[in-house]
């Protein structure tokens, strides 16, 4: 009798480990995800609802789906790596990392539908353009010393995004400065963006050097094939702003 009992007992036991095994897997699973953030100042904010987009830089969404080519203002910038970030033309999420070569242009190999972001994996002499091939039209520039271009700005492809907060802030007292997070069901409105949109949120700072953060308590859902964007409005031209967003893709 006893030793059916024991028998009984280590059976048990053996069971054990395989439950707690799955309960681990199971619980830590959800968490394998990456965020993004998207962060910049703006010292041009006017007196019409503009995007928010790096201190000096200049910035217009190539206007066709083609290659684009990095291009430094000094020759010296030989050894850096710009990485373009974008949607190509079967609407999913790319990037492609480009070897600068001076003042000479490089053109990417892949075809770029929407720009997202681009950055530089280390500090240049001169400025970074990033072009569209045909017409070499510019379409973001790298300020010198910085190492993105700064867009206030995230497109989904192929995926979901959870928005999961964002700040806003000033740095002037010129006015009453208005933040509008909007999210864009159909990201081909970033070449017309005056329709088409939904507010997700607002931020407005008076007259006073503020800074605002929220913490949404529910993570605001956007539908694939998408596109983020702060937008500004300032009281006088010139303004300052600063936001940051948060987020992840699933």
């Amino acid at each position: 009798m006893k030793k059916i009992i024991i028998l009984c007992f280590i059976f048990i036991l053996s069971t054990i480990p395989c439950l707690a095994s799955d309960a681990v897997y199971e619980r830590n699973s959800s968490y394998n995800i990456v965020g993004w953030s998207v962060s910049c100042s703006d010292s041009d904010i006017d007196a019409s609802y503009e995007l928010v987009d790096t201190v000096n830089s200049a910035y217009a969404q190539i206007a066709a789906a083609d290659t684009v080519e990095v291009v430094s203002s000094s020759a010296a910038d030989t050894t850096q790596t710009v990485t373009v970030f974008g949607i190509n033309s079967v609407d999913k999420k790319v990037s492609e990392s480009i070897e600068l070569n001076g003042a000479t242009a490089v053109e990417s190999d892949t075809t770029f539908k929407y720009i997202d972001q681009v950055t530089v994996d280390s500090a240049c002499a001169g400025v970074v353009t990033l072009r569209r091939t045909t017409g070499s039209t510019t379409i973001a520039d790298i300020p010198i010393g910085k190492l993105e271009a700064l867009l206030a700005q995230h497109f989904n492809g192929e995926e979901q995004s959870y928005i999961t907060g964002w700040t806003a802030s000033v740095t002037s007292t010129t006015g009453t400065v208005t933040f509008e997070l909007r999210f864009y069901p159909d990201d081909s409105k970033c070449l017309a963006d005056t329709t088409g949109y939904k507010v997700l949120d607002t931020i407005a700072l008076t007259n006073v050097l503020n800074s605002v953060s929220v913490k949404f308590p529910n993570d605001i859902v956007c539908s694939a094939g998408g596109w983020i964007a702060v937008y500004a409005l300032g009281g006088a031209s010139n303004s300052d702003g600063a936001v940051t967003v948060f987020g992840y893709d699933k």
